[in-house]
């Protein structure tokens, strides 16, 4: 069976990690959106076609010819005009039988599996934000209508992007490449059946999502074996009770704790006196030096908070480096939500949030950051600046 794997976006809501990296290649728990997305596909497809356009070359430099077990073949979207589009340009690929998902949202196996059980269908959810997606119109088990992004949802019923669909699909987007037009003509003629999540669907659209995913699946790592992890230890250090831990190659961890789930890389210098607290990523060859905590991150590949600084409900890109004294604050003084802004201002739905850094930034000795903030990728700020507005 194949897969078709939408992965050509420009994922501007991901703005500003994915000015310098495509979104499929964002890391959740020290991997890849995508290779998450391959690993519960394996041993369900023996061949994914993946549909690339932005910043194409990294995805297949990273990912190759093959994974595991997995033939891997790549489709060119030229100019990102949709998901219809892109599977319209996959379509001297596809053989038979196939299911079709983006890239980056995470499907979890059981739920990919269930759909195997239909010759056509639409994983379907119930979503608090229904007017986000395509919400789905339904009976007895058969699609009727999807609505995409309605203003007045009719249901709490939404489409999950996730379908498996017949060689034959592919004529109902001849005439047009509108994905939901397509379905909502195909189910006329032919029936498609719909099919809960019943295990675990999370939609990945905004940098903040990332850590509800990252929470979610350090959740899910093996209990940890202390006999293993005592290896890399140097010096008195406190590992909580419970928490499990994943520590790469080369990783050191000098005199300090760890609380909660949290998974370090590779080649990195942990403490001394470091304070790491759940749920946290820490990618490979990253130094987390003296006194500094962090609390519920994400910090990618090759970035460094060498000397004392408070990384909180935050995500930082690739090789940034945080000035001695870098804090930031992740609540605001009225208990509300935070807000980002972007193109227009946006709540996280979170209470507790610190700030978003693209690759390559540098702060200066004792930058402070206002909750929400945004760093734009190969910004600076000099030593003792409050950062109150996005640094672009």
């Amino acid at each position: 069976m194949q897969a078709i794997i939408l992965a050509a976006g420009l994922s501007t809501r991901m703005y500003p990690l994915t000015l310098t990296k495509p979104k499929p290649l964002l890391p959740v728990a020290n991997k890849p959106l995508i290779e998450h997305t391959l690993n519960n596909l394996e041993g369900i497809v023996d061949e994914a076609i993946i549909v690339i356009g932005y910043l194409r070359e990294q995805i297949k430099d990273h990912l190759g010819e093959s994974y595991k077990n997995i033939k891997l073949t790549y489709v060119e979207q030229k100019e990102q005009k949709g998901a219809g589009h892109a599977l319209w340009l996959a379509k001297e690929n596809i053989k038979n039988k196939f299911i079709l998902l983006p890239a980056d949202d995470y499907y979890s196996r059981f739920d990919l599996e269930q759909c195997l059980d239909y010759p056509s269908v639409l994983l379907v959810s119930e979503s608090k934000n229904p007017e986000r997606f395509g919400v789905v119109t339904a009976k007895h088990g058969l699609l009727e209508y999807i609505e995409e992004k309605p203003q007045q949802p009719k249901s709490c019923q939404v489409s999950t992007m996730c379908f498996v669909l017949p060689e034959k699909f592919i004529n109902y987007l001849a005439q047009h490449h509108d994905l939901t037009i397509a379905v909502n003509n195909y189910t006329k003629e032919q029936g498609l059946a719909i099919c809960d999540a019943r295990d675990k669907w999370m939609p990945l659209a905004y940098p903040w999502d990332l850590l509800t995913a990252n929470e979610f699946l350090l959740s899910k790592l093996p209990q940890t074996e202390f006999v293993e992890v005592q290896k890399q230890l140097r010096g008195p250090c406190y590992i909580q009770d419970n928490s499990k831990i994943k520590i790469g190659k080369g990783t050191i961890i000098k005199k300090s704790s760890i609380e909660g789930n949290v998974v370090i890389g590779d080649n990195c210098i942990i403490g001394p006196d470091a304070y790491i607290r759940g749920a946290t990523s820490i990618g490979n060859n990253c130094i987390i030096g003296h006194s500094t905590e962090v609390k519920n991150s994400i910090i990618m590949n090759n970035s460094s908070a060498a000397h004392k600084s408070g990384i909180l409900d935050s995500i930082i890109g690739e090789c940034c480096n945080l000035g001695a004294g870098t804090e930031c604050a992740n609540a605001r003084h009225d208990g509300e939500v935070i807000r980002i802004k972007q193109e227009e201002l946006i709540s996280t739905e979170r209470k507790k949030f610190g700030f978003i850094m693209g690759d390559n930034v540098k702060t200066g000795v004792g930058t402070l950051i206002a909750p929400g903030r945004t760093f734009w990728p190969n910004t600076k700020t000099e030593m003792g600046w409050v950062i109150k507005k996005n640094k672009k």
